[in-house]
């Protein structure tokens, strides 16, 4: 199964804040309805979306929403890096860690284009 393929589904999914339905995901992302299926099934598989039955002018379709990642690691990125104390070995204090200062500031730009765009 394609990441690329997987992740525009999820993003559809997760840009969708009622939920979308499954025949829409298939057509908008280009792929026929067999396929968006393994992608769906393989994403609740992970714990990322739900599915619920809803009924379409007289089709059965299923309804899916993102209920999101306990492992998501977006909060643990700041201008593509990750924290520097991840996997550190070192026994610095964060305070005096010149990668720590980098991490914060680029940090601090990501939130500064993210409120001024």
């Amino acid at each position: 199964m394609s990441i690329v393929l997987e992740k525009a589904v999820l993003d559809m999914i997760k840009s969708s804040k009622n939920g979308v339905l499954q025949s829409e995901i298939w057509k908008a992302v280009g792929i026929d309805s067999r396929k968006c299926s393994r992608i769906v099934v393989a994403l609740e598989k992970r714990g990322l979306i739900k599915r619920e039955w809803e009924k379409i002018k007289g089709t059965r379709t299923y309804r899916v929403s993102y209920i999101g990642n306990p492992l998501d690691y977006d909060s643990l990125m700041a201008g593509g890096r990750l924290a520097p104390c991840i996997g550190c070995n070192e026994e610095c204090k964060p305070i005096e860690c010149l990668s720590m200062d980098q991490w914060v500031l680029a940090l601090t730009e990501d939130e500064f284009r993210t409120n001024n765009l």
